[in-house]
């Protein structure tokens, strides 16, 4: 930092401090308390074990070792790790980018850096700080082939976007490799092979085990709509417009279902949202690659970008649509350090939207921060606080599991979409002629457990990992036959004293008579999930058995 830096300098002091700020105002939600929960296990579960059944490499659970090992709150060690994280990736942007300033000033502040990656604490914080080094070593990359092999490495242990990202900023060092007739002899093909055995060992180790939930979900989604949302929507998303959110469970409607079914107005706001999205995310598309071709710069976007939406197709959730913002933000950095834009329409067109981007995630961004200060999150460390004032640890408590709304799953193909969508009672008729009624019952994923459990720092739930007393979820599949050992347990062990979340217990105990009249309200905790300028509000009960003192 010199004197001549002071701009910089105030800018990267405000972010700092506001990120600090609000991060008092967040309670952390089930997947931060899940890795926190993991972070507590053995090394070698953590290397070898978990990441079969949570699909990210093992690097966030442990850099969040050393800090569960301190016995912090959850809250506090989770932030701490985030926040290196994120304020060195904005350090990055804000002193060694050569984005226009009002640019580089400005985007600390937008919805994914600012809220998004900074706020809510998830491995993605590595991959913003890995793609930022990326883009700040790119044009050195030769003459520092280990170094840049080394980024591209932290980019592949960041979460499994990153890997595939990673090998799309690979195979276009490889092909400029070509292109400019470099020796094999040369040290940047002996980085590129380490780095294809270290891609090929990361691998192996978040390959899903056969048990995992993935492989045995009874409901075979759509790819068609997943497809067409992530070529075409999601740049859209990951930009200005907002059309996969809390609130549209979009991505897991049968196609054919989502095209034709007449009658519903809410699935035709949806259909309309849906093609909008597309049309926007097709103009951008278009935009960028003429763009980038202008700049000579083609290779450089397209082979990371296609990585990265392809992926998409098959696996996407609403945390994964800033990675694409990351993703743009570092290959502008790489091709404005090197290019400058000399066609006055693509100039015009850029700034525009430049200008239509920031501002609109800016607005979210301030948004999203009202909503953060003004409603609770997650609420798990409000019932800790809740049943450790009243000592209701030592009762006998039960945790709600998962269990989903009506599906229906067509009885040929296989393809699903939610029983909510059926407003009138010919949608249901009409669609019971193909379809088959299920509802999911997974008592192994129990959100509550696991993260009122993480305050306790140890399970206080008499139904959750009875067997083997982890503090996360194993995302496996239990078959029928696991599941009535577990509900035979449960059985053994008796009606509950405390019931937090709403289970279906009138099916757990079937030899008691109506259980579930027997529990009266005790507490009710507000809170919601924030997407962008939404919030979706949600609640949680804690019921008692009637008649017991506490």
């Amino acid at each position: 930092m010199k004197k001549n830096n002071i701009i910089e300098i105030i800018i990267f002091s405000i972010f700092c401090i506001l990120t600090i700020t609000l991060s008092f105002f967040h309670e952390p939600w089930f997947d931060e308390l899940q890795s926190w929960g993991i972070s507590k296990d053995s090394i070698f579960n953590i290397l070898f074990v978990i990441p079969h059944y949570e699909g990210h490499p093992p690097l966030w659970h442990l850099l969040l070792k050393p800090f569960s090992l301190m016995n912090l709150f959850p809250d506090t060690g989770l932030k701490i790790v985030n926040l290196a994280f994120m304020m060195s990736a904005v350090w990055l942007l804000i002193f060694k980018s050569k984005l226009p300033a009002p640019v580089k000033f400005l985007l600390p502040f937008t919805y994914f850096i600012f809220y998004q990656y900074s706020i809510i604490s998830r491995p993605y914080c590595i991959y913003c700080l890995a793609l930022f080094l990326i883009a700040t070593f790119y044009n050195s990359k030769n003459e520092h082939p280990f170094r840049f092999m080394g980024v591209l490495a932290l980019l592949s242990l960041s979460c499994l976007y990153g890997l595939v990202v990673a090998c799309g900023f690979s195979i276009v060092w490889i092909i400029e490799l070509i292109k400019n007739k470099t020796p094999l002899r040369n040290k940047s093909y002996l980085s590129l092979f380490i780095l294809f055995i270290f891609a090929c060992l990361i691998l192996l180790i978040i390959m899903p085990d056969k048990s995992n939930y993935i492989f045995n979900d009874t409901y075979v989604r759509d790819n068609i709509v997943k497809g067409l949302y992530s070529l075409f929507v999601l740049p859209a998303d990951a930009l200005f417009f907002d059309v996969y959110n809390w609130g549209v469970r979009l991505l897991n409607i049968d196609f054919a279902y989502f095209i034709n079914t007449p009658d519903n107005p809410k699935l035709y706001d949806t259909k309309i949202l849906f093609f909008t999205g597309c049309f926007l995310g097709l103009i951008i598309n278009v935009f960028l690659i003429c763009l980038f071709k202008h700049l000579k710069s083609l290779l450089i976007f397209i082979i990371p970008y296609l990585t990265f939406l392809i992926l998409g197709c098959f696996y996407i959730s609403p945390h994964h649509i800033g990675l694409l913002t990351i993703l743009l933000i570092s290959i502008f950095w790489i091709v404005l350090s090197a290019k400058k834009c000399d066609n006055t329409n693509y100039k015009k067109l850029l700034t525009l939207f430049t200008v239509l981007v920031i501002s609109m995630q800016i607005y979210w961004s301030i948004s999203a921060c009202i909503l953060e200060v003004k409603y609770n999150y997650y609420p798990a460390k409000a019932e800790y606080n809740y049943l450790k004032q009243f000592n209701l640890e030592n009762y006998k408590i039960m945790s709600a599991w998962m269990e989903s709304d009506p599906i229906f799953v067509h009885k040929k193909t296989g393809k699903v979409y939610m029983g909510k969508e059926i407003k009138t009672y010919n949608d249901f008729i009409n669609i019971s002629k193909n379809y088959e009624l299920k509802v999911k019952n997974e008592l192994n994923m129990q959100w509550p457990a696991v993260c009122i459990g993480q305050y306790f720092n140890k399970n206080i739930f008499y139904n959750f990992n009875s067997d083997n007393k982890k503090m996360y979820i194993i995302h496996t599949h239990l078959s029928a036959q696991e599941k009535a050992k577990i509900i035979a347990q449960w059985n053994q062990m008796g009606l509950p004293d405390i019931i937090v979340g709403r289970p279906n217990i009138d099916i757990i105990f079937s030899n008691e008579n109506s259980p579930s009249k027997k529990y009266v309200l005790l507490k009710l905790f507000d809170y919601g999930m924030i997407w962008k300028d939404k919030y979706y509000p949600i609640d949680e009960e804690i019921y008692i058995l009637n008649g017991l003192k506490i």
